[in-house]
């Protein structure tokens, strides 16, 4: 399995203050127990979701370990079409000992090759969802508290400003940002602030939801 210090050498995210300490220290068990969530939520069925795709053959080219990765997801995705592994057009890491891929894959699919092909002991793959803190840039909350901390409260509202790059992994569907982020507001303070303590596990504590107004004027394409 990969472990959160393992990841932060691949992608620098709010992984590092969420699950990384800087006396080297890292809280395997919150990933461990974050990451078995994401497997046992039946909410994910038969939907693509974004993982991370890593592949430790020796004296492999990046090229050469996606094709060993796509071959290992191709048993479980032949009786459907729609069933593809989609890979993201760049690699994420590229080194000696490795090469990670940001991969779209039905939940189904992903759960088997976890299951069947990275879990043997003598397999040189790992699949690992992407979980919100490995979203988002490192210094993204610190940046959303300093924001917020100079408002002059002249305003009523809260007005996030929301910079995101959509995932192009999956099916292209319009959708508008403005709705999207106001339909997410209209949960309750209570789920809310669930989910963001599933998410943000160390900054939640200095986070809070209440029912703050979000404002966006851009239309995307995921």
């Amino acid at each position: 399995r990969m472990l959160p210090s393992e990841f932060n050498t691949i992608l620098t995210t709010e992984i590092s203050t969420e699950l990384l300490t800087v006396d080297g220290r890292e809280d395997v068990n919150k990933w461990r127990e974050s990451s078995l969530s994401h497997w046992g939520d039946p909410s994910y069925r038969g939907t693509p979701q974004l993982y991370l795709m890593c592949e430790y053959t020796p004296k492999r080219s990046g090229n050469m370990r996606r094709h060993i990765l796509e071959k290992k997801a191709a048993p479980y995705t032949r009786q459907n079409n729609e069933h593809k592994v989609a890979f993201g057009e760049t690699v994420l890491y590229n080194s000696d000992d490795k090469s990670c891929f940001a991969a779209s894959l039905p939940f189904s699919v992903a759960k088997k090759v976890a299951k069947k092909e990275c879990r043997r002991e003598d397999s040189l793959c790992i699949i690992q969802p992407l979980l919100p803190m490995m979203k988002l840039i490192a210094g993204t909350v610190e940046a959303a508290q300093k924001d917020s901390s100079e408002t002059d409260g002249s305003s009523t509202d809260s007005v996030i400003k929301v910079n995101a790059q959509i995932s192009p992994y999956a099916t292209s569907r319009s959708i508008n940002v403005k709705k999207f982020l106001l339909s997410v507001t209209q949960r309750s303070d209570q789920e809310c602030q669930r989910e963001l303590e599933e998410a943000l596990p160390m900054s939640s504590s200095r986070l809070s939801c209440s029912g703050n107004q979000i404002s966006a004027s851009a239309d995307a394409t995921i």
